[in-house]
């Protein structure tokens, strides 16, 4: 049966999509479970405590945007790439909203927003080109193929405006989450698109 290790898997939302797939499938997260996160595995995504060699696939979303606030030369994508077997892929998925469309743009806000709040754990959107860009140097000599894609999903409208609401003084009108708010009430929220990333190991 194929392993795969979902990183940073949160609320467990990638791995319930291969649940019908009969396939053993490994969250990890560092985060606990009273934070709503579904992962068998309790580690930091940097440093995942796994044995080289040994998964027929690495799965990260929305997450190397993050991990790159900590370790700008991306050597942990080095490290997943060590955890495959030969034959083995890494899969990265990166949001990329649109910049013509008022939702989507709403939703690029947001997530600066949420990364200047948090620069020490956050980092904002990563466009498909930088990270091409950035990745002959992140993994010398590895082969990448990249794609975009339209994201389906809808975002948790209600739940980004409790948490606006609720941000002190910037979720005031006229401060930063207020102006967010309003920009939301008027023209919704839109993930848009995402990119994908794979390397496979030959």
């Amino acid at each position: 049966m194929p392993r795969i290790l979902d990183l940073g898997s949160g609320q467990g939302d990638f791995s319930q999509l291969l649940a019908p797939y009969d396939l053993a499938v490994y969250g990890l997260d560092r985060l606990p479970e009273v934070a709503g996160v579904q992962a068998c595995i309790r580690a930091d995504a940097l440093h995942p405590p796994v044995l080289p060699g040994s998964l027929d696939a690495v799965v990260a979303g929305n997450l190397v945007r993050h991990l790159l606030v900590q370790c700008p030369d991306g050597a942990f994508l080095q490290r997943w790439v060590e955890l495959l077997r030969p034959g083995g892929s890494l899969f990265i998925f990166e949001d990329e909203p649109g910049l013509s469309d008022p939702a989507e743009l709403n939703f690029k806000d947001l997530q600066e927003f949420l990364a200047r709040l948090m620069p020490s754990t956050r980092g904002p959107l990563i466009s498909r080109s930088l990270f091409k860009k950035k990745l002959q140097g992140f993994t010398p000599g590895l082969k990448w193929s990249t794609g975009l894609t339209l994201n389906e999903d809808r975002p948790d409208t209600v739940g980004v405006h409790s948490m606006l609401t609720g941000a002190g003084a910037e979720g005031k009108p006229g401060g930063p989450a207020g102006k967010l708010l309003d920009a939301i009430d008027e023209h919704g929220l839109s993930y848009g698109s995402f990119w994908w990333a794979q390397a496979r190991l030959v």
